[in-house]
């Protein structure tokens, strides 16, 4: 039996309430007070990390750490705090500090490319796109989605973990949220170098870093990047609204030591703003220039663009690729009737790009980096 006087008033009031939450009319009211209380709870943890993101030189950040040597840091800093005797208490709390101050400290990054590098991250009806070169310059071609969350933190933010990616350079097609959603939390974390194209409106995100260099295109082709190993050019048909404002973006690889490379990346411009790329007003070529080209990204997703034919006549790509969550995109039949090796990422996921990747008897891209 339990009396009265093993219960704790507390524990009586919250048993109390709880009934009265089961039994009572008052219980729409009670849960919408808990509920109002958690929001409020949450609220305030959100506006703490915030605040710490603030502070200088966060966020910082870093690869994935090694299970054990975490687990050894958590089982130094109780041994610190349980240990009676106090030499071995501060032993313990020494080694804590050193092993934490180890795992936080930068670690050196993933090895550098050999040679040019692209990888199409698989966002669904979205797109994001990383390019490296073998001196470590990374440029970031938008990063957004229109039908899954969380882009960011569970795609583009580990996989610049995992390359070890610290000089950063982002170019956004046009401010359209399946391309800009999650530019902001790259922005936040990487500082990027160089900004190419329009800022993320406020309410999708952080603006450009304030130290970044902003490159604006109106029309035709400006260099926007250039290193010994990667020169960017970004490709605007015109100052046109919406998808046909679109920039392209066109990644040259000189190719020290073996043949130079050449991969160009569409947006989502596929009217007169893509016409506008091929061909200039008096019908010469246009800011894009002829291919061939190692890789096309097809523009808006793989879609049913009249234009498709001029484009893939104009740059005459080796192999083509489609970001979308479709697996059979309109596109992909032109392709195909045209013999071009195709990457679809709705069928086949996520893909790296090196040039020295076998192909297979078909001729389409044999397997995956990724």
């Amino acid at each position: 039996q339990v009396s009265s006087s093993d219960i704790d008033p507390d524990d009586a009031a919250a048993i109390a309430l709880g009934w009265g939450f089961v039994v009572s009319p008052a219980g729409t009211w009670l849960e919408s007070l808990f509920a109002e209380g958690a929001a409020g709870a949450i609220e305030v943890m959100v506006a703490m990390l915030e605040g710490f993101d603030a502070w200088p030189g966060s966020p910082v950040p870093l690869p994935a750490r090694p299970l054990a040597l975490v687990a050894a840091l958590s089982w130094l800093g109780l041994r610190a705090l349980t240990r009676p005797e106090p030499a071995r208490a501060r032993r313990a709390a020494a080694r804590f500090v050193a092993l934490g101050a180890a795992l936080l400290a930068p670690w050196p990054g993933a090895a550098r490319p050999p040679g040019p590098e692209v990888h199409v991250v698989d966002v669904g009806d979205g797109l994001a796109v990383l390019a490296r070169a073998p001196d470590g310059t990374a440029v970031l071609l938008d990063a957004g989605s229109r039908d899954r969350i969380g882009v960011a933190t569970a795609a583009v933010g580990p996989l610049l973990r995992e390359l070890g990616v610290r000089r950063l350079h982002v170019a956004l097609s046009h401010d359209h949220a399946d391309h800009a959603r999650d530019l902001g939390w790259v922005a936040r974390r990487y500082g990027p170098e160089t900004w190419i194209g329009p800022p993320p409106r406020p309410g999708r995100g952080a603006s450009p870093d304030a130290g970044a260099r902003r490159v604006r295109v109106r029309t035709g082709a400006v260099e926007a990047v250039r290193t010994d190993a990667l020169v960017v050019l970004a490709v605007r048909g015109g100052p046109f609204e919406g998808n046909e404002g679109s920039l392209a973006l066109d990644l040259r690889w000189p190719g020290e030591g073996g043949p130079a490379r050449r991969v160009v990346l569409c947006g989502d411009a596929e009217a007169h703003g893509l016409a506008a790329m091929l061909r200039g007003p008096a019908g010469d070529l246009g800011p894009l220039a002829p291919g061939p080209v190692d890789a096309l990204l097809l523009p808006h997703h793989g879609s049913a663009s009249r234009h498709l034919g001029a484009l893939l006549d104009h740059l005459r790509p080796r192999e083509v690729w489609i970001s979308a969550s479709d697996p059979e995109p309109p596109a992909l039949a032109e392709c195909l009737r045209r013999g071009l090796p195709t990457r679809v990422t709705g069928a086949g996921g996520p893909f790296t790009w090196r040039p020295a990747r076998d192909r297979d008897r078909s001729g389409n891209v044999g397997p995956a980096g990724r």
